[in-house]
């Protein structure tokens, strides 16, 4: 953790953060488009984290990514510390580490942990609006506080910095309308150079890792929910749903529909 001091500025993007206590029941399945950290205070019943099944109790924390999925199923009213961050207010790093690890960000602080993080919260709910400086520091231990907990993985490799942010910004973009043309503009280079960069360093063009990306989450989803396929079409970014299903049988050799029906035989 040390050598992630993870500076933050807000800046003008200050109110791009939202922080409050929230009083909550249960949710049907959704995700978000900007990067959520929850702090459970209160309540019981499951917390379903793209398909896999936590308890839901005081001291459960989980951050939440753009591309994962979740609902939440209360026996009880519950209670949690909810802060929203647009991905543009977090530090290159952190999201780098978040882009390389594989599991679920979830887990469950001990007595001790969660009255330190619980008072953070507090910190940060109360200031958020009233003292940007205050408000960087504490979002700054929390995040850091991530990176403790579940063992963030570092990128110790060398290169000139655009792969990685390529990398990052599908990762968190693919389901949006993106083109060779869009990210080309983000990163100020020219579409040909882009091509060419890309193609080089990873075998394959941009629209197609653009398309593995969509599809692999569209599988994730068709075994661990129980969207139709119009609705993974939509969700993982798809213009078109034949094209679509014509693409995911191509990749995984059948329908989503199918997908889902042989990953439930294989459990049982």
């Amino acid at each position: 953790m040390d050598n992630y001091p993870l500076k933050l500025q807000l800046g003008a993007n200050h109110r791009k953060l939202n922080c409050k206590i929230n009083k909550v029941k249960s949710f049907e399945l959704h995700w978000h488009e900007f990067y959520e950290i929850e702090v459970v205070t209160e309540g019981v019943g499951t917390h379903i984290v793209n398909g896999k099944a936590y308890e839901w109790r005081r001291g459960e924390m989980h951050l939440l990514r753009l591309v994962d999925f979740h609902e939440i199923d209360l026996q009880t009213n519950g209670e949690l510390h909810l802060i929203q961050i647009n991905p543009a207010l977090l530090p290159p790093e952190f999201l780098k580490a978040l882009g390389r690890y594989n599991e679920n960000l979830v887990t469950y602080l001990s007595e001790k942990e969660f009255t330190y993080m619980d008072a953070l919260c507090s910190l940060l709910e109360e200031q958020y609006l009233e003292d940007q400086s205050i408000t960087e520091h504490i979002l700054s231990v929390i995040l850091a506080l991530f990176f403790k907990k579940f063992d963030l993985p570092q990128d110790q490799t060398a290169d000139d910095g655009l792969l990685g942010q390529v990398l990052l910004y599908i990762g968190e973009n693919f389901r949006a309308d993106l083109s060779l043309e869009s990210i080309a503009k983000q990163f100020f280079v020219s579409k040909n150079y882009l091509c060419s960069y890309f193609k080089k360093r990873m075998g394959k063009t941009v629209l197609a890792y653009i398309k593995q990306c969509r599809l692999e989450y569209a599988a994730k989803l068709a075994t661990s929910t129980k969207l139709k396929s119009i609705e993974l079409c939509e969700a993982c970014g798809y213009g078109s749903v034949s094209n679509f299903l014509r693409d995911f049988k191509k990749a995984y050799g059948v329908s989503p529909m199918l997908l889902r029906e042989k990953e439930i035989l294989s459990v049982k």
